[in-house]
């Protein structure tokens, strides 16, 4: 029952982000409309366009560009970021084995930094990989490093990576308070669903899981740019100890859903009129 909570809650956020991307494809398609119906209505020689019209397509223009916009720039930015921190590890990353001994596929894309820091973090947008600083791997226990790497293997399953791209991307474009707070809500929600994957790999035991944590966590002062794998540790540790999932979100979705929901209501309400009339 927790695992279905927290896969329909997380299906909650990302359904508000991608009603926020149709607005702006629906924006673009509402512009394409008014301007067919100007260019008709010029053919026709039915008038002057009414300025009230001209100014409405100027504006969603100018709305659909500052959206797409910032939404290919942290797109951009993101791919960019990857690929520089990628090639500072490249030349010093080795294959990890103990994932083929842990019975986890795609072995191939795991590896060890010989780095004294703490972290594991999966990356790259369409070829995920898992890396595991060497500093971390070695203040583990057998256990303990394979509650991490069933952490990170549910990050790779799910195409966390990829998704979170997508999403962090349209949170970027739509720079709201509710859509930033939905975004912490939803990295907080996937890094439980990886815990609890983890867990389940356990057979219910989450201790070891919760000491790798506390080790990654003891330690951590890395200048590079890496997503922490003890992220959202607080909620991570309610669900382990207690079983709840981070805030009620239903407040929050509805709050999140109704910019993207009005503004598909209002260009498909403006396009059905242009192109009845």
């Amino acid at each position: 029952m927790k695992t279905k909570t927290l896969w329909i809650s997380q299906v909650l956020s990302e359904l508000v982000f991608v009603l926020a991307g149709l607005a702006g494809v629906a924006v673009i398609v509402a512009i394409s409309i008014t301007w067919h119906h100007l260019a008709w209505q010029k053919m026709r020689s039915m008038g002057p366009t009414p300025l009230s019209t001209e100014m409405l397509l100027m504006a969603e223009l100018a709305l659909a560009l500052w959206f797409w916009a910032r939404l290919t720039q942290s797109w951009w930015h993101q791919h960019r970021a990857i690929r520089h921190l990628f090639q500072q590890l490249a030349p010093v990353l080795e294959p990890l084995p103990f994932a083929d001994q842990a019975g986890l596929t795609k072995a191939n894309q795991w590896f060890i930094s010989p780095d004294n820091e703490r972290y594991a973090f999966s990356m790259g947008i369409f070829s995920p990989m898992v890396i595991i600083s060497n500093g971390l791997w070695n203040s583990l226990t057998a256990s303990q490093r394979r509650a991490v790497c069933y952490h990170e293997y549910h990050h790779i399953l799910a195409h966390d990576p990829l998704r979170q791209s997508i999403i962090q991307s349209i949170t970027h474009a739509v720079p709201l308070p509710p859509f930033h707070a939905l975004f912490r809500h939803y990295i907080a929600l996937r890094e439980i669903r990886a815990d609890a994957f983890a867990i389940r790999a356990a057979n219910g035991d989450f201790t070891a899981l919760a000491e790798a944590m506390l080790v990654a966590t003891s330690k951590q002062s890395t200048a590079l740019p890496l997503p922490g794998w003890s992220g959202s540790l607080e909620s991570r540790i309610d669900y382990m100890a207690k079983g709840t999932v981070p805030m009620d979100g239903r407040r929050l979705w509805a709050h999140t859903a109704t910019s993207p929901l009005l503004a598909l209501a209002l260009t498909v309400g403006q396009g059905i009129i242009f192109w009845c009339h």
